[in-house]
């Protein structure tokens, strides 16, 4: 059996050896984990673009898949495009941007367009601004707050009608989808808003058509 003594001291490791590669394994952990919430922050703040490109196509499709039913179902369909407070937001601006379908009654009000099949209302992800044109007006469409829709049809409402403080103004959406294949014209911007240049540009024009530009960098309205 070898003794200690007989193995040759350049095998033996030395205590500068021991703590170098403690040291190098150390930094390259740090270095993943660097890497990792590097990635992540990209990832939930949209600074790469490809959050917008997610949230500015599902919109530029919802939008024309509704236009296309307001003509085959001859109704008329809307898009509510509203602005909201998000409580639990970790960011210090908790204000947020969403829309919802909104459907026209006989008796010419618009309610939610609510069914058992898809979804009906949707919001853009926190960090994510919002830029809207109509009719080629120039001039940036104030968003308004999230309005509640009451059934005109439910005891609720009835109960509302007795007092005047509690009336509200009738829902009247951003877009009109119309049974006639026609849409109201329209130029909607989403951006980063911790970097501005970042954007998604979905247009709308009177015949129906909606097309998705996610490269456009234009200035803002």
């Amino acid at each position: 059996m070898a003794r200690d003594s007989e193995i040759p001291v350049s095998l033996l490791p030395s205590a500068n050896t021991a703590i170098g590669f403690s040291l190098i394994e150390l930094l390259v952990v740090l270095l993943i984990v660097g890497l990792g919430m590097s990635m992540l922050r990209v990832s939930f703040s949209g600074s790469d673009g490809y959050q917008l490109r997610v949230e500015a196509k599902q919109f530029a499709n919802g939008t024309a898949l509704m236009a296309e039913e307001a003509v085959m179902a001859n109704r008329q369909w809307g898009v509510d495009i509203y602005r909201f407070q998000d409580e639990d937001s970790p960011s210090a601006d908790p204000e947020r941007f969403g829309y919802r379908w909104l459907v026209r009654n006989e008796q010419g009000l618009w309610l939610p367009g609510n069914d058992n099949i898809r979804q009906n209302e949707f919001s853009f992800g926190p960090g994510i601004g919002l830029l809207l044109e109509l009719d080629r007006s120039g001039q940036e469409h104030d968003i308004e707050f999230k309005q509640r829709v009451i059934d005109p049809d439910s005891q609720i409402n009835a109960d509302l009608a007795e007092g005047d403080s509690l009336q509200q103004e009738p829902l009247i959406p951003e877009l009109w989808l119309l049974s006639s294949g026609e849409m109201t014209e329209f130029s909607l911007q989403l951006f980063d808003r911790e970097n501005p240049d970042m954007r998604a540009h979905i247009r709308g024009d009177v015949l129906g058509r909606v097309s998705l530009d996610p490269q456009d960098n234009a200035d803002a309205l």
